[in-house]
């Protein structure tokens, strides 16, 4: 998106079924060049784990001319898809074009390579087991979050896949039918036609695509919480909010509100935390950090992950009553107009993190999984703007409530 004007987003589909998606943003003399393939880690089965790991690293990647032609490359998994991109001048978009779509081609996996996969595999679980910080929830905290017994620590190894199990996920999940590729940057659609045509057309379009499980409906129960010793120097406090599932609502203005409502919390120098909070509480806060709830298929959460100085044991609990508080206030009365205007103009600066040719294509290809229109990207800033002070303390009310609370306090584990 850009904050100060909408720009060219046009779309076809090849007959093989590829999403082709162009943007156009002339700003600078570069073209991004993404594949979002729709399998992502939300389509593991128990059985499963790591396969979409697997299969992204084993499809085709060729670093040296990706340098020759001065090409950035990013790759990414979610929930929802698997992702690559390229980020090169315009005038190298065609060798991109090559690139990307020989990702889509069965990949030549060995045995060998397969096991060396796996080893590596092992060792990122290793080395994450106890890993912490702000944005990061562990695996435990999630089930957690999603209202599923916590996982023990023997469930998190899942058995090895053979190397037809990952075949057949780069097979399913890779194919044209079940890709989108978006193209932001200095090029327009006509531009982008011929050479789409030329890589990817071609490529066989897949008889099954992959087919998500269900999404879990909201834990029914009141607040959710767990203690966790992680490598942390300092205690942590994370209070998860779950949010709903965004492509069974019929507007974004939730979500929205809840944006204002983190910039509120922790944005700007009038930040409510920890300006607002009692001295003890605010004497007691290191760093503190939200995250409004994401573009994404299935319940998602507003996130409030704080560190405190103290190491006694009620500093987190003393913490978490004070933010508690703090919530409660929105819900209480609706907030005067000048409090409004400043998370409002907090949120939209926020918002700048997306006024990327990467951030731009990554925001597209969500809106599409959601199956919301492209449109609403570019009005997010007004969409904001039109929040009232009641809308705001209506989304407080639907979402700070105990059964959408999950709670885990962070301790530093004995080495």
């Amino acid at each position: 998106m850009t904050l100060s004007a909408s720009l060219l987003t046009q779309e076809l589909t090849l007959e093989n079924g590829l999403r082709v998606i162009v943007r156009e943003d002339r700003r600078t003399p570069s073209v991004c060049t993404a594949l979002f393939h729709k399998i992502g880690t939300r389509h593991e089965g128990p059985d499963q784990k790591g396969l979409s790991y697997l299969a992204g690293g084993a499809s085709f990647k060729d670093s040296a001319r990706e340098k020759h032609i001065g090409a950035i490359a990013n790759g990414w998994l979610d929930h929802d898809f698997s992702a690559y991109n390229l980020t090169a001048p315009s005038v190298s978009t065609d060798s991109v074009f090559e690139l990307l779509a020989r990702r889509m081609a069965p990949p030549v996996l060995s045995q060998e390579r397969l096991n060396a996969g796996l080893k590596r595999d092992a060792e990122i679980q290793a080395a994450s087991t106890y890993f912490t910080s702000d944005v990061w929830t562990t695996e435990a905290f999630q089930h957690l979050i999603r209202g599923q017994v916590a996982p023990s620590t023997a469930d998190k190894v899942a058995p090895p896949p053979s190397l037809n199990d990952v075949l057949s996920w780069h097979q399913k999940g890779y194919a044209p039918n079940n890709s989108i590729l978006v193209v932001v940057g200095d090029i327009s659609l006509e531009e982008v036609l011929p050479l789409a045509q030329r890589s990817f057309a071609e490529i066989p379009r897949s008889i099954e695509t992959p087919v998500a499980p269900p999404v879990l409906a909201l834990p029914d129960t009141e607040e959710r919480s767990i203690t966790e010793w992680l490598d942390t120097e300092q205690p942590r406090l994370q209070m998860a909010l779950n949010t709903p599932d965004l492509a069974k609502t019929s507007d974004l203005k939730h979500t929205r509100c809840l944006q204002v409502i983190c910039a509120l919390l922790t944005l700007g120098p009038d930040a409510w935390l920890p300006g607002r909070l009692p001295e003890k509480a605010r004497n007691a806060l290191d760093s503190v950090y939200t995250r409004p709830p994401t573009f994404q298929v299935g319940n998602d959460m507003l996130l409030i992950s704080a560190t405190v100085n103290e190491h006694d044991n009620d500093a987190l609990v003393r913490l978490q009553s004070a933010i508690t508080h703090l919530l409660d206030t929105l819900k209480a009365a609706p907030l005067d107009a000048a409090t409004l205007e400043y998370g409002c103009d907090q949120a939209i600066a926020a918002m700048q993190v997306y006024d990327t040719l990467e951030g731009q294509g990554t925001l597209i290809a969500q809106f599409q999984i959601i199956e919301k229109p492209l449109s609403l990207i570019d009005s997010g800033a007004q969409a904001i703007r039109n929040l009232s002070a009641d809308d705001i303390q209506q989304a407080a009310i639907e979402c700070f409530t105990p059964k959408n609370l999950s709670v885990a306090y962070i301790w530093p584990r004995s080495a």
